[in-house]
This record gives C-alpha cells, structure tokens and sequence, in this order.
C-alpha cells in the first residue's frame, strides 16, 4: 500500500511556529502556515502533472484545517483555557419549570353548618356542631360562643317571631389577619324553634406562578393573585433553580435594588414546586396547570365568542336582547373578544372577571371569565375562590363589575336565589 507523509514549513512572515489545534495528516507548525503554503505546493504539482493519489489525503487535511477544529490539549500547557461562557451557558433554562403553576391553601374555618335555636322553658339553647349549647340573652339579643374563640354568634327575635337575624364571627382569617362577620338568618321551624345555616367566608389564598424562558437565558416569572393581588408587592422578574432550591427573584414594592424575595424547592419526581410564603400561611405547593387553566378568562385557547341573551331566571331581572335596547351586537362581539384575546403576560395585565351589561332595565349581556359564575358559591373572604374546579365561584371581587346604559351594576348587593346583583339607580 502507498503510504506518504507531508511535511510543509510555513513561510517566515508568518511568524514563530505555533502548535497544531488541527487533527490531520499534515502536522505543521501552524494551521494558517499549513493552508497557504500547503495550497500553494499542491497547486504547483498539480501544474507539473505530478498529483499521486497518495496527495489527496494530504489536500482534504488541509482544508480542513480551514474550519473551527476542536482544541486538543497540550502536553506541555501550564495550565487549562477555560472555554468562553455565554449567559444561557452560565444561566441555563430549567424546561421543567417553564409554564402555568398554581398553589392554593385553605385555613377554614371549620366551625360551621345548620344552626338550630330553641326557646324552652328553661332557656334558651343552641345546637351546633352537634351538641347544644346554652344561649346567653344580652338586652334583647340572643348570644352564644364556641369555646377557645373559634367563633360566636348574636341576633334577634323578629316582632313577628317568624325568624331570628343575626351575624355570625369566626375565628381571625390567616391570610387577612380579621374577623368577617356573616349574616345569618334562621327561619321558624316549629314552636319555639328557629333553624338556618352558618356559612363563614372561606379563609382561601390562591396564587399562580408563570414562567417562560428568555433571550438571555433566564427564566422570568411573575405572580398573580386573586384575592388580594399581593403578586403586585412581590414583583418577581425571574427564577433562578440551583439543584433542588429555588429563588424568586425581584424587586419588593417594584423599588429598591433586585434581591431574592422567596424561597422554595422542585421536586422532580412528583412534579411539584414548594415556595414559602411565610405571611400567608406557609408553604404553598404548586402544580403545573394545563391550558385550561383559570389564569386565563375563558382557557388559553378561547373558542370565537358570540353573544347569547343572558337567561331569565325569576330573580327581579328583565332580561332582552342587545337589538331591543340599541347596543350594538357587533360592538359587544369584539369587546368581550378582546377580554378573552388579552395575553397574561405580566402582573399588571388586567383582570376583568364578569361583565354585565343593562339598559332600559333589561340585563342585555350577562358574561363570567376566570372561572367565575351567576351561581351563589360558598361564601368567600374579600371574593375569595372556589373550593374546586366543580364548585365554582360567582364574580366578586369588591364591587368591581361594568355596568352601562340606565343602571351601574354592584356585586356585592345581591338577590336571594342569584348571584345577579341588583340594579342601582342612576338618575337617568
């Protein structure tokens, strides 16, 4: 077999022999020297006629040479050349992470359920949560209280003995730090005995974590939160995974310096991300959501809306069509789109949870976003959420709901049987 080496010197204008990075046949002294002096000398045999075969090998070696070859250590090299770091190298995006995570803990209160008081001849007596109680009257009231302040309840005896209206105090909620007295009223249920329900606000926080992956190689994030949009306080920008342990990164009350505002963990096997909130309650363990989620108004990918009458459901409301008052359907096709087009895509993005829409004293258009719905849920502190993807919650979050043409609209004045609320007059 015909076997040949090539051995080039470089020209002196190039300089002092370097060592090779190039791996190939030819072993010169430096690759540059290799590929103008080597060409130069294959381009002159090839001029004479003289080109073996055996050549062949040598001229694929030193175009080779001519590309980005990869390093290969020296022997006699003080010391290791660390290669160049880019930001997505230094910093590298977890897709594990990337998406829609949602936590949500709930603190009670347990203390509620059916109330039943009696009137007999030696008093007055309560029964709750199993076992009665006695009932303390105090200048006309009637009063009871469950021990260790787990919550109490005062009303009074209608005129007509029909029923008993009160309020009912539960325990200090965790999240917001104060008692939510609820209203209670028990109906008559025989003689001397008047029976209704005790429902206290939910004590529930929810909160959504949504990351996504930079140019930059970072992994940003941000915060929102239902019921008291504390993702606003905690303005994360991104997240920062070292291992197991988590950061949230950002600035507190959108000032200051960037600085890490909560900590966590990620557990890859069970596909959960635990962050601290310690002012709310503790831990809250995240879980990835789907594009269904109630981040968005109505999913991710909402169907093309078009509007329906809203139904006539025998709870003070007219209702009618948006032709009947002279609203234009095409106009409120493409505002409610809008709402459910809008990209979540900071914590500032606006949430709108219902629109409702009267005129001429007809409810024209009646629409819920966020998983909110008409139906009356359990009751929930300062709107609150729903217990679960089946129980869904009406809107109401402090008033917030649009009203045009004759009435404004309020949600927190509701009609028994609905979670309409009720027609404020304006004056025109």
């Amino acid at each position: 077999m015909l076997r040949a080496e090539v051995s080039i010197a470089p020209p002196a204008h190039l300089g002092p022999p370097q060592a090779d990075p190039c791996p190939s046949l030819v072993r010169p002294r430096s690759k540059l020297a290799v590929y103008h002096a080597g060409r130069m000398w294959i381009e002159n045999r090839m001029r004479r006629g003289r080109f073996p075969g055996c050549w062949l090998s040598a001229l694929v070696a030193l175009l080779a040479c001519r590309g980005n070859p990869r390093p290969v250590a020296s022997s006699n090299a003080a010391s290791p050349v660390a290669a160049p770091t880019t930001p997505s190298a230094a910093r590298p995006t977890d897709d594990d992470l990337v998406g829609v995570w949602k936590a949500k803990r709930r603190f009670g209160p347990d203390a509620r359920g059916p109330l039943t008081l009696r009137r007999e001849r030696e008093g007055w007596t309560a029964d709750f949560l199993g076992r009665l109680r006695p009932v303390h009257p105090e200048r006309a009231e009637l009063a009871f209280e469950l021990p260790g302040g787990e919550g109490s309840f005062r009303g009074r005896l209608a005129a007509d003995r029909q029923r008993v209206v009160g309020h009912w105090t539960p325990v200090p909620s965790v999240i917001h730090g104060v008692r939510f007295a609820v209203p209670v009223v028990l109906e008559a249920d025989g003689a001397d005995r008047w029976r209704g329900q005790v429902v206290p606000l939910d004590d529930a926080f929810t909160l959504y974590l949504v990351t996504a992956p930079r140019p930059d190689g970072t992994l940003g994030a941000f915060l929102r939160n239902p019921e008291r949009n504390i993702g606003v306080r905690y303005d994360v920008d991104h997240l920062v995974r070292d291992g197991a342990a988590v950061r949230l990164v950002g600035r507190l009350g959108r000032s200051g310096a960037e600085r890490t505002l909560l900590t966590g963990s990620y557990d890859a096997g069970s596909a959960t991300l635990s962050i601290a909130f310690p002012e709310r309650g503790g831990t809250y363990d995240f879980h990835r959501e789907d594009e269904h989620s109630e981040l968005y108004p109505h999913g991710k990918h909402p169907d093309r809306y078009v509007h329906q009458p809203p139904p006539a459901l025998g709870d003070g409301w007219r209702t009618g069509t948006l032709d009947e008052v002279g609203i234009s359907r095409t106009g409120i096709e493409a505002f409610i789109q809008r709402l459910l087009d809008m990209p979540i895509e900071t914590v500032h993005t606006p949430e709108v949870d219902g629109v409702l829409v009267a005129r001429h004293g007809k409810l024209v258009v009646e629409e819920y976003f966020h998983g909110e719905s008409r139906e009356p849920p359990p009751r929930h502190a300062i709107g609150g959420q729903e217990p679960d993807r089946d129980d869904r919650r009406r809107g109401d979050r402090g008033g917030r709901t649009a009203g045009a043409g004759d009435a404004g609209l309020r949600d927190d004045d509701r009609r028994a049987g609905s979670g309409r609320p009720r027609i404020r007059a304006s004056g025109r």
